[in-house]
């Protein structure tokens, strides 16, 4: 498997994730509602701070014909992420950004993953 990683909404940097050359970027992950998770060394699989961008993904957007099982809800969010549908993402941002998460673009797909390129 890849890896998972974005370009922060705040200032259009990717998240480089630890296995990169230059190491991991410290960066937050925010909910509409207000939550954070900070993440001083992202992995590069989709955690911040504890908590999955894709189980996020789902419980911010839950289908409306069914309650999804915890292991359901990480491979609904990957579907519903590469869908295309418009739905409320989670944000990816610097760890000093104090943007409420209405006032930001989507975090876009980074194609060079966190590792690769510069």
């Amino acid at each position: 498997m890849g890896f998972f990683s974005w370009i922060k909404s705040n200032d259009k940097k990717p998240v480089r994730n630890r296995f990169a050359e230059d190491g991991p970027t410290p960066c937050k992950m925010i909910a509409p509602d207000g939550r954070e998770w900070i993440e001083d060394n992202y992995q590069g699989y989709g955690v911040f701070g504890g908590m999955d961008f894709y189980e996020l993904l789902a419980d911010l957007n839950p289908p409306q014909d069914r309650v999804l099982e915890d292991w359901e809800k990480r491979i609904y969010g990957i579907e519903l992420d590469f869908s295309g549908k418009d739905v409320k993402r989670p944000k990816i941002v610097s760890q000093g950004c104090r943007k409420a998460w209405e006032d930001l673009p989507d975090s876009k797909i980074d194609p060079l993953q966190g590792y690769f390129g510069s």
